[in-house]
């Protein structure tokens, strides 16, 4: 077809869809003159029907969604969505911009011919490129499986110029449960909301997780339940999510039920009770109470935050979405299931399946799921039970392959997944796209039981060099070489050629069998036969993460100052030697961590966890002790009760930081490293250490002090400074 579509065509189409309550993606493929003419005329057909358009060219008076605030919109409800191709086809957005369209809607895309689409131009490839590679160089593996996937998927109408015009199929009827009470929308969110409020009104320490794919009413179902709770009495509900836009609907849905209600952003009161949004990491940071906590989207916060939350809070509801842009609601129930089993057993899962805003086996959301990968899958637990690191594979992916190998791609990508609380469909292009990376896989019989994905970095020149160090320059796609010489000072990091292990993912039913080190292992033999100079890798510090990457010998150079907003974590870079250039960054980086850190623990890492900082602290080298015999009597003297802890404050500072970085010291107990931290070294106050430990006041924690400082020094009786007089 060349003209223009027949006034029925669109009509009958939206016909089907409205019947079926279905959504159906329409694409117009040719010239982008052409397609514009098409769409403007789907547009001006539609007048009455509210639409958005995404593209950097809208028609005029048009409703036009900014890419950086489609957070904005994701409550909404439109019945066409115009996604113009021809300005970049960003993932993330047409992964969220899929969900507000409501059943009998349309998703209309704009693109080039779709056998000329994979080597378009697309304006995305500026976002994905890495430096020096130019966007016109960038490959189109993505978009080559995308026309693939839209050529063949059976939901999808697809008008292309200068082709035959395609048929209709016959609508088909749809239905849509009933309901008396007519706050609900399905049977599901009513049992849900019934077990929200049995979570705050019943048995302490129950918490309730709630899964559902998008669609299913499940934010809509946390406003409902919480109105109800305000109305019979709850004083104080806490909401938490990874971003305030993605728990609106839940105030908009509570504010509605509320017959008076004040409400500023994040903060809804409504007679003698309120409900108020907190990031995740400010829940931690400070004591908030509350008669029950509702975390929205928890798939897309880290395992060990919301483990916290769950030790604080003693009624709570984890709810998160199982297949979206948010995060995997699967990977988190793998990783956190586990956890909640240890501390309380008594939890429960709560599912929504129906689909509100569309009917089930709805065409669009296939075709999302299968083009973004929602439903990717790991290989199934029986067969890989047995691997092991003597018969599993090492093998380099030929990303070319990957994208007609549909299975390893999906294996690899329900890795990552599961792996990562971050993972989105951005991640999925640039696996396939990223022009410095790389793709390893450690196979069992065939199946992928490991992925790790590497990234090229660094190898500039001087001058450039020296304007990264400088803060000039911040080339992209070069995190660990910025990284070091913009924070660190290291002027020879982006001159040197290293390897960042971006992602490293292991199926969960065959961890801690050495397979991720066997992997890690391999790319240290490989990266060094190519000549890098160093091995490293960036990520949220827990305690299980940097022992893992310790055993690997990655040990740390850098610890972010401020926490990650959404994750709580300060994020850590360690790093392995390759050369001796990179030997010599290596203990640059580690002398400057290490001169550093103990007085960082004071000021920008004094609410660091203690056992980071027992880990960060013990793998540093050994600190010179400058203690003379006045230090040392002083120290004596605090911890026999003859002198106050303010006249020893230098003589104890330094002989804690001694013992800490010297892997010699006597291990303390749990109570007397957390109170030599957080006093000696974060300079906490005595009451809010006492408060946090349990301890009785002021004098409780120096109890415990002198009790820790007397067995460090009993240990280095033999030891200079303290030898026998």
């Amino acid at each position: 077809m060349n003209g223009a579509i027949p006034d029925h065509f669109i009509q009958d189409l939206l016909l089907r869809a409205g019947t079926a309550r279905h959504r159906y993606c329409l694409v117009i493929s040719g010239d982008r003159a052409w397609t514009r003419k098409i769409a403007l005329q789907v547009h001006e057909q539609m007048h009455e029907r509210a639409r958005i358009w995404l593209s950097d060219s809208p028609p005029a008076n048009t409703s036009v969604v900014d890419v950086k605030k489609i957070q904005n919109i994701l409550g909404d409800e439109v019945d066409l969505v115009f996604f113009d191709a021809w300005s970049g086809f960003n993932p993330d957005l047409f992964g969220a911009i899929s969900g507000v369209i409501r059943g009998g809607g349309l998703l209309i895309l704009l693109t080039p011919f779709l056998r000329e689409w994979p080597q378009f131009f697309d304006p995305e490839y500026q976002r994905i490129t890495v430096y020096p590679t130019p966007p016109e160089a960038m490959t189109g593996r993505f978009l080559e499986r995308l026309v693939n996937i839209i050529q063949h998927d059976p939901g999808t109408v697809i008008l292309e110029q200068g082709k035959v015009f395609p048929q209709i199929p016959a609508p088909e009827p749809g239905n849509r449960e009933k309901f008396e009470d007519s706050i609900f929308k399905s049977r599901d969110q009513a049992k849900v909301v019934q077990a929200i409020i049995k979570v705050a009104t019943g048995h302490r320490r129950r918490p309730l997780v709630i899964t559902s794919d998008r669609g299913r009413g499940k934010t809509s179902a946390l406003g409902i339940a919480a109105a109800r709770l305000l109305q019979q009495g709850t004083k104080h509900i806490i909401v938490t999510a990874p971003r305030m836009d993605a728990i609106q609907l839940m105030f908009d849905h509570a504010r509605h039920l509320l017959p008076q209600v004040n409400y500023s952003r994040g903060h809804l009161k409504a007679g003698n009770g309120d409900i108020l949004f907190y990031s995740p990491d400010e829940l931690l940071r400070k004591d908030v109470r509350a008669n029950l906590l509702l975390v929205d989207e928890a798939a897309a916060i880290p395992t060990p935050l919301l483990e916290q939350l769950l030790i604080r809070y003693s009624r709570i509801v984890f709810a998160t979405t199982i297949h979206g842009y948010e995060g995997t609601g699967r990977g988190f129930t793998l990783r956190f299931q586990k956890k909640m089993n240890e501390r309380t057993p008594n939890w429960r899962l709560v599912e929504i399946r129906t689909p509100i805003r569309w009917a089930e086996n709805d065409p669009l959301e296939d075709l999302v799921f299968r083009t973004l990968l929602f439903n990717a899958e790991i290989a199934e637990n029986n067969l890989i039970i047995n691997a092991c690191p003597k018969k599993c594979v090492i093998e380099w992916i030929n990303r070319d392959q990957l994208v007609s190998d549909e299975e390893t791609l999906r294996q690899i990508f329900g890795l990552l997944i599961n792996a990562h609380y971050q993972t989105r469909p951005a991640d999925l292009r640039y696996l396939l796209d990223g022009p410095n990376l790389s793709v390893v896989v450690t196979r069992y019989q065939g199946k992928v039981v490991a992925t790790a994905l590497l990234a090229e970095e660094g190898g500039f020149d001087e001058d450039m060099a020296a304007e990264i160090t400088a803060g000039k320059r911040r080339p992209h796609g070069h995190l660990i070489p910025e990284t070091l010489a913009s924070h660190v000072g290291l002027r020879q990091a982006p001159v040197l050629r290293g390897i960042r292990v971006v992602r490293i993912a292991v199926h969960p039913v065959v961890q801690d069998r050495g397979i991720g080190s066997y992997m890690l292992e391999q790319i240290h033999q490989s990266s060094k036969e190519s000549k890098f100079d160093y091995l490293a890798s960036c990520f949220g510090a827990t305690r299980a993460l940097l022992k893992f990457w310790n055993k690997n010998s990655y040990l740390p150079v850098r610890i972010g100052l401020q926490r990650n907003a959404s994750s709580g974590e300060h994020s850590v870079v360690v790093l392995r030697s390759l050369s001796k250039e990179g030997k010599a960054l290596f203990e640059d980086a580690r002398k400057n961590l290490f001169r550093q850190l103990p007085y960082q623990l004071s000021e920008p890492l004094n609410d660091l966890e203690p056992d980071l900082v027992a880990f960060f602290m013990n793998t540093g080298r050994e600190m010179t002790s400058t203690l003379d015999a006045k230090d040392l009597n002083d120290l004596n003297a605090f911890v026999r009760k003859e002198r106050l802890y303010e006249a020893c404050l230098a003589p104890v500072w330094e002989f804690v930081c001694a013992c800490f970085m010297d892997r010699h010291s006597p291990d303390l107990n749990e109570q007397q490293r957390n109170v030599l931290i957080k006093k000696v070294l974060q300079k906490k106050g005595w009451q809010e250490i006492a408060k946090q430990l349990q301890l009785p006041g002021k004098k409780g924690v120096i109890e415990v002090l002198r009790e820790a400082l007397a067995q460090l020094i009993a240990s280095k009786k033999n030891i200079s400074p303290f030898e026998k007089e």
